[in-house]
């Protein structure tokens, strides 16, 4: 389920209990995405 959804999605289910959180934390979903010159604010 993870992998279907953006950076923003992401973050959001990080939010849904400790078990997603902990899964969205993976490094692997995070790995997919360039993030330099782009502006993440803490709200994201």
């Amino acid at each position: 389920v993870f992998s279907f959804l953006d950076h923003i999605h992401l973050c959001h289910a990080a939010r849904v209990c400790r078990q997603w959180r902990a899964a969205s934390a993976h490094e692997d979903f995070w790995r997919r995405w360039n993030f330099q010159n782009k502006k993440i604010t803490p709200l994201q």
